[in-house]
């Protein structure tokens, strides 16, 4: 088939392609980053050479072309350097596709190029890939294969590179198409793109696009990823523009409860949410039902045990307090863990409920012979139902559940539905056609009971659902529909409990420049505990209720808050530690404290910090030998012209001493002038008249506070002469400072 017929093909795939099911990474533009990639290591026909000595493009089946044409070819498997979680799924190793494809779990599948789209999202072959850019692309080096007439002629410049760059838990995997051109016909290329793929070691990536020269498929072709045929995402079709970036994510949950806390008594709030939106949930109870409790025995950790009852007037229960039709909407999903603890198994069971109207339902059920049974509303009271076959749930221990509402008011049919996942597999789906929304009569969000004395079952089902008498565990509400990428990843984040966190830092700073502060969440071991993206925030402040916070690395998002009160928010995502900057601008002795409202700091790794006081200006002396040069004491003496002198120049503090711990670059230079009279600005520098640059102008570093200029000759006779030294915001945060 040559790429004409295949060009024909793709275009009928594209008339073809349904509507996604489920979109697992929200995207949204970021700051254009460039990332040098010359010293990268290149994909080539061979190994060594000009080229890797370990991994090559090859034709693995069914490629278009085969190396030393690397025109639809793909690469062997490359180590990314750290475990990347891609859908749910850990990869520890990607392949290369030249028309700009990342492929994970020993993907092979290789294909024809096209001026339109390289095998169109969705397709069954392209589970676990990634697209920055569909385009027929051709780094085919036009010395390597005989006639060949591209514009890819030296490979220090057209080349497609890889790398693994930074330290853990920040270890990112570069791969770089460097002024690549595309396929155009007949052996030939034209056109010009570079582009880069980031997988960063929390499992965000991100999609770089430089500059470019346009060439036939430029408009076309399909920039996107794709879990399955079900969980993908086309967020773009053609090139983006130049210096552009986009980065791809799992949001952020509307809310999540991961049931960490010792004890529950009833006080509002008291079940924590750590999604970071502040949606703390409460353990109630009411009639003869019985206040939910903390476990030890959690899937993660600890766990939430709901409390057994037999009728719907008692109720034991977490209230989220989430109203389910505006805070999360017409869309969205549940997950979290489930272990059927009962005594009593073949019982009806709720699991979470919001229903308060009779036959207005939000509801899931364990129906008594162990089906689940997921129930909706919706705003023209049609009651959309979903549900497993029996037996799905075993009698005893622990099993992960999900499901997901969409009422899209899309108009193809069977797009509206609702699903069931049970371990990271999806169940069962029942699909449906309507333009409504789910019903604005459904309530707040109970988790483990009914929601009120309304018996929320069907008419067919014969007895009301009770309490779930079972531990729940990870219950997360996300406001979009996810797909197996969401859903596994949650299932997968069980791990070791946090024990507490560690404070690390250099043990001494200075009130003028920010101190690098690290903040890991540990084990009891001390071992590191990754948090999940974007569902664990912490509360970090100083003992003197004074000092600003700022982001130094991490993923995650740094609120400072208030000026100078000590006090920020930093919302982890997907690492396990992040670094930030303190600036104290008083010297004394402060302590870091850090909570996520129940975790706190280890007393044995949260040692005290002693700010010193910084440098507060800058003055010279002739021949500096004592152990002063203060701003009474630092003079510039008269000097002969002609003559060799030596000239000390120092950072001093508040006090008026030498600080001998700044060790900044400054631009140093000897001004003078002839003239008499004249005024001085507040740093001792000139006004007038004019003054004249005597000796250097260069930037130097300090040491110990101090700098030495020795054996300078002044050639001519001046009547008024300075030192002037000027540090910019860098080296004297925050503002820089200039001073004679």
């Amino acid at each position: 088939m040559n790429k004409l017929q295949k060009l024909y093909w793709v275009l009928i795939m594209l008339l073809a392609v349904p509507v996604a099911e489920a979109v697992t990474y929200a995207n949204t533009a970021t700051t254009f980053n460039w990332i040098d990639p010359s010293t990268h290591a290149k994909l080539g026909p061979v190994y060594g050479g000009l080229y890797s000595p370990l991994y090559r493009f090859q034709n693995t089946g069914g490629c278009g072309t085969t190396p030393p044409t690397l025109d639809d070819t793909l690469s062997d498997n490359i180590p990314i350097g750290f475990t990347f979680m891609y859908s749910g799924v850990n990869f520890t190793q990607v392949r290369v596709m030249s028309n700009g494809r990342l492929q994970f779990n020993n993907n092979t599948s290789c294909g024809y190029g096209s001026p339109v789209t390289q095998l169109p999202y969705p397709n069954a072959t392209l589970n676990y890939t990634m697209r920055i850019y569909g385009n027929d692309l051709d780094p085919t080096l036009q010395s390597e294969v005989s006639g060949y007439t591209t514009v890819c002629t030296d490979r220090a410049v057209c080349y497609v590179s890889f790398a693994t760059l930074g330290v853990a838990p920040y270890r990112s995997f570069v791969v770089t198409w460097s002024n690549v051109p595309e396929w155009a016909a007949g052996g030939s290329t034209s056109g010009n793109y570079n582009m880069q793929i980031i997988l960063q070691e929390n499992g965000e990536f991100i999609y770089q696009y430089g500059a470019n020269t346009p060439g036939p498929g430029n408009t076309t072709a399909q920039v996107g990823w794709q879990a399955n045929s079900g969980d993908y995402d086309v967020p773009a079709i053609g090139y983006p523009a130049s210096n552009s970036a986009l980065k791809f994510y799992i949001a952020r949950p509307v809310a999540e409860y991961r049931m960490e806390q010792v004890s529950w008594n009833g006080t509002a709030g008291e079940v924590l949410d750590t999604s970071g939106n502040g949606r703390h949930g409460t353990a109630i109870q009411a009639g003869a039902g019985v206040r939910p409790t903390e476990v030890a025995g959690g899937n993660v950790c600890r766990g939430g045990r709901i409390a057994h009852n037999t009728t719907t007037a008692a109720i034991s229960a977490i209230d989220t307090g989430i109203a389910v039709p505006t805070t999360v909407g017409s869309v969205g999903t549940i997950t979290f863990w489930y272990n059927n603890a009962s005594n009593t198994p073949n019982t009806n069971r709720m699991l979470f409920d919001a229903s308060t109207v009779n036959n207005r339902w939000f509801y899931l059920r364990r129906t008594n012979n162990r089906a689940l049974s997921f129930r909706v509303t919706d705003s023209g009271n049609n009651n959309r139902i979903v549900t497993t076959a029996n037996n799905t749930l075993p009698t005893s221990g622990w099993s992960h559940i999900a499901v997901t509402w969409n009422f899209n008011n899309l108009a193809a049919a069977n797009s509206d539905h609702l699903q069931i996942w049970v371990n990271g597999t999806l169940t069962t789906t029942s699909a449906f056609t309507t333009n409504n929304a789910i019903s604005t009569q459904i309530n707040t969000l109970y988790i483990g009971d009914n929601r009120s004395g309304v018996s929320a079952v069907a008419a067919s089902a014969g007895a009301p659902a009770t309490a779930t008498d079972a531990t729940l565990d990870e219950f997360r509400i996300y406001n979009y529909e996810g797909g197996l990428a969401l859903i596994q990843r949650d299932m997968n984040q069980a791990g070791a409990c946090l024990s507490h966190y560690a404070i690390s830092h250099a043990g001494t700073g200075l009130t003028c420049q920010a101190t690098p502060i690290t903040l890991s969440a540990h084990d009891s071991s001390h071992g590191f505990i990754t948090m999940p993206n974007n569902t664990t925030m912490v509360q970090l402040s100083t003992s003197t209720a004074q000092g600003d916070w700022a982001l130094l690395n991490g993923y995650g998002v740094l609120d400072n808050g208030t000026a100078n009160d000590g006090v920020a928010t930093y919302l982890f995502n997907g690492e396990y530690q992040a670094v930030f900057g303190l600036t104290h601008s008083t010297a004394g002795t402060v302590n870091i404290n850090v909570t996520d409202g129940q975790i706190v700091e280890s007393a044995s790794e949260d040692p005290d910090l002693v700010i010193s006081t910084c440098f507060s200006n800058f003055n010279a002396c002739h021949d500096y030998t004592t152990s002063q040069c203060s701003a009474t004491t630092g003079k510039l003496y008269t000097r002969l012209a002609g003559v060799n002198s030596g000239y000390d120049i120092v950072a001093l503090d508040a006090s008026d001493n030498v600080a001998p711990t700044f060790t900044g670059r400054a631009i140093v230079s000897l001004i003078a002038r002839t003239a008499t009279g004249g005024s001085l600005d507040p740093q001792n520098c000139f006004l007038s008249p004019d003054y004249t640059q005597v000796l250097d102008n260069a930037a130097t570093n300090f040491t110990a506070g101090r700098l030495t200029l020795a054996n300078k000759l002044v050639p001519n006779v001046y009547r008024d002469a300075r030192i002037k030294v000027v540090c910019d915001a860098t080296n004297c945060p925050p503002l820089g400072m200039t001073w004679c």
